[in-house]
């Protein structure tokens, strides 16, 4: 074996040991300080599903609409997707402004001057029940 040969040989498995044996001696480390991280993930989602949720429920006025297209994603890798975003603004009876995302779906139920009962669940809209005074 040459010199050459040799310094090639060394660089390989200092290669090697740099990409391979490294990454895994961290990985068991830090499964051992912090459990598997699928046991981490499972914990975290148990912990979110057993929140209550928060519900308001008021009168509201529908002020304002508004939808709009935008891309997401990593453009340099052309992974976008186009994201269509449809918002209602209500007031409430305080004065409060709510601008809430909703379904496509159901944007097109709402007209601007509409009242009635809002719900909203952690702060997405679960329903709004129009006045019987109010056209629909």
């Amino acid at each position: 074996m040459t010199v050459d040969q040799a310094i090639i040989l060394g660089s390989v498995i200092i290669a090697v040991i740099v990409v391979v044996v490294i990454p895994i001696i961290t990985t068991i480390k830090d499964i051992k300080k912090n459990g598997p991280l699928k046991e981490r993930v499972l914990a975290d989602e148990g912990a979110r599903l057993n929140k209550e949720a928060e519900i308001q429920s008021f009168h509201a006025e529908v002020i304002d609409m508004a939808c709009g297209v935008h891309t997401e994603g990593r453009h340099a890798y052309r992974l976008t997707e186009t994201v269509k975003e449809f918002y209602v603004k209500f007031r409430d009876d305080d004065g409060e402004i709510y601008d809430i995302l909703v379904n496509e779906s159901i944007y097109e139920g709402f007209e601007i001057g509409q009242s009635g009962t809002l719900t909203l669940v952690d702060g997405r809209i679960d329903s709004f029940e129009v006045d019987d005074t109010t056209s629909v």
